[in-house]
């Protein structure tokens, strides 16, 4: 499959800063995809004024509606009908492609609070890729280790409260030990209480409107919460926080850093005797 940058570069009239702009969309998209329960694909006007089809995307959520890649297809005009939505791109202001939603009618989900939940939210996700704040300065696909919703995740409003709670999301928590309802509660004072830390120490990174990280560690384990804030016109209007558990990771991490040192001792030790 080819690169989006070698592609458009090539097949496109965008400048090189508009195609960083949708390669960095196509690093990230994967969340709005798993939220969208849908394949995802990202069409641009070619030079022959046709539309090229520069990125894909299936998810982890649900059946795909398009087993064979078609990146780098042409057509003239973008199917429209059921199963199908689309939602602009923009760049500096200016609109530089359209991200097609495609659903598989065939295989529906029931619609229960999670179903609406991961939908509400990917569509505030689109709504920021129409608006050029998505995706974020920090790229999600950058982190180690990378988030996934299925992992579990909350649901934050504005003021940093807990507004909802994925079943995944309350075992999460309830592996650090936190017995109680989440919802309705800030997820700072929640913090707190696992970690002994205080408040602000964590209500900044809440507030903030960039991505940011924090890690919560009890002897129940070690929870890494990615917080990703929603936007319009640059206000926060709440946040969803993704959670994954690297208990094991850093289980490992200690391992290897008790290792490096006992190595370190030895060799000192060694260095000592033949002196």
């Amino acid at each position: 499959m080819l690169q989006i940058d070698e592609l458009l570069k090539n097949e496109s009239n965008l400048s090189a800063d508009a195609i960083n702009h949708l390669k960095r969309i196509a690093s990230d998209w994967h969340l709005i995809a798993d939220l969208s329960f849908a394949d995802l694909a990202i069409w641009v006007e070619n030079k022959s004024g046709n539309q090229l089809a520069a990125a894909q995307v299936r998810a982890a959520t649900a059946a795909t509606v398009f087993p064979k890649d078609f990146v780098g297809d042409e057509v003239t005009k973008l199917f429209k009908g059921e199963g199908v939505d689309y939602f602009p791109i923009k760049f500096n202001g200016a609109l530089i492609a359209k991200i097609a939603r495609h659903r598989n009618a065939d295989a529906a989900r029931s619609s229960g609070r999670l179903e609406s939940e991961y939908q509400a939210i990917a569509q505030q996700l689109l709504d920021m890729v129409g608006e050029g704040s998505f995706p974020f300065t920090t790229a999600i696909s950058s982190l180690n280790p990378s988030p996934r919703v299925g992992d579990g995740f909350i649901r934050l409003d504005k003021n940093g409260a807990i507004s909802y709670a994925s079943p995944n999301g309350r075992s999460t928590f309830s592996r650090l030990g936190w017995e109680s309802e989440l919802e309705e509660l800030r997820l700072s004072e929640v913090a707190s209480a696992i970690s002994h830390k205080a408040v602000n120490q964590f209500q900044n990174q809440i507030d903030s409107n960039e991505v940011s990280q924090i890690e919560l560690e009890s002897r129940g384990g070690t929870i890494e919460l990615t917080l990703l804030p929603l936007l319009n016109s640059g206000l926060r209007l709440g946040s969803v926080v993704l959670l994954h558990n690297v208990t094991e990771i850093r289980r490992r991490e200690r391992e290897l850093l008790l290792k490096d040192a006992t190595i370190k001792e030895i060799h000192h030790r060694v260095k000592n005797n033949l002196q």
